[in-house]
C-alpha cells in the first residue's frame, strides 16, 4: 500500500528571505559590490574627516559643542546626499531581471508581491549598510579627534533611525520606476526628473492655489529643510511625512507591478 505524501510549499516569508538574501549577497559578496563598498568607504572617510570635523571646529555653535556641531553637519549632508545616493544604487530593483526575462522565471516560484517587496526590502537593508558605515566613520573619527563622549553612541543610533525613515520613500520611488522601466540609468533618470518637477509643481500649487497646499505632504523631501532645523528625537515628529509617501509609491509600485508583463 502506498502512502502519499503531500509537499508544502514555502510560506511568502521564506521565499521573500531567499530573495532578499540573494540581493544581500550579490550587493556585499560580489566583485561589483565589494568595489562599490569599498569607494564609499574611502570617500565617507575623506569627507567625514575633511568636511564634517573640519567644519565641527569652524562652526560649533551650530549644536553648542563641537560633538553636537559634527553631527548637525552630518546630518545636514546625509538628509540630501542618502536619499540622493538611493536614486543611482535602487535604480535595479526589477527592469534588469525583467529585461533578461529571469522575472519570468522567478515569478514561477514567488508571487509578484515577494518580488516587490522583497526587492524594496533589500534596498532598505543595503542602503541601512551605507548609512551605518558613514556613522562609524563619524563616531571613530569624532572618538579620536574630540575625545570620548557618552553621548556618542546614542545620537549614531539615533541618526541611523533618522536617515534611514528619511530614504524609506525614495527607496519606494525607484520601486515604482524600477517596475515601469528596464535600464537602472532610465530609472535613475526619471526618477530626478519625477522628483524635481513635483517640487517644481506643488511650489507653482502653494503660490497660485493654497487650498491645496497639504497636498505638498507628497512631494518627497518637502519635510528636509525643517528636519535639519531640529536637533535629538525632536527629528523624528517628520517621519510620518516619510512613512506616508513610502506607503502611496509602494502601492502605486504594487499597482504597476499587477498589470506590467514579466
Amino acid at each position: 500500500m502506498q502512502t502519499s505524501h503531500t509537499v508544502t510549499p514555502p510560506s511568502p516569508l521564506a521565499n521573500m528571505w531567499v530573495l532578499i538574501s540573494q540581493e544581500l549577497s550579490r550587493a556585499f559578496t560580489s566583485r561589483q559590490g565589494v568595489i562599490y563598498l569599498g569607494a564609499f568607504s574611502f570617500f565617507c572617510y575623506l569627507f567625514i574627516n575633511y568636511g564634517v570635523l573640519a567644519y565641527a571646529f569652524i562652526s560649533p555653535e551650530l549644536g553648542g559643542t563641537k560633538l553636537g556641531a559634527t553631527f548637525q553637519h552630518y546630518y545636514s549632508v546625509a538628509t540630501y546626499g542618502f536619499p540622493i545616493l538611493c536614486l543611482f544604487l535602487a535604480a535595479n530593483q526589477t527592469g534588469p531581471d525583467r529585461e533578461r526575462g529571469t522575472l519570468r522565471f522567478i515569478n514561477l516560484r514567488c508571487t509578484r508581491d515577494e518580488i516587490f517587496f522583497s526587492r524594496f526590502i533589500s534596498q532598505v537593508l543595503i542602503q541601512l549598510v551605507y548609512i551605518a558605515i558613514s556613522l562609524i566613520f563619524l563616531v571613530a573619527l569624532a572618538t579620536y579627534q574630540l575625545g570620548y563622549d557618552t553621548s556618542v553612541l546614542p545620537d549614531a543610533l539615533l541618526a541611523l533611525v533618522n536617515i534611514g525613515i528619511v530614504i524609506f520613500p525614495f527607496v519606494a520611488l525607484m520601486a515604482l520606476v524600477s517596475v515601469l522601466v528596464k535600464q537602472p540609468r532610465q530609472a535613475t533618470f526619471y526618477a530626478g526628473v519625477l522628483w524635481s518637477l513635483s517640487s517644481i509643481f506643488m511650489g507653482l500649487i502653494e503660490e497660485y492655489l493654497p487650498m491645496l497646499a497639504p497636498l505638498n505632504i507628497l512631494v518627497l523631501g518637502m519635510q528636509f529643510s525643517d528636519l535639519n532645523e531640529l536637533t535629538g528625537y525632536s527629528k523624528m515628529s517628520f517621519a510620518y511625512v516619510a512613512f506616508i509617501q513610502c506607503a502611496v509609491l509602494l502601492l502605486a509600485g504594487r499597482f504597476f507591478m499587477g498589470r506590467k508583463s514579466l
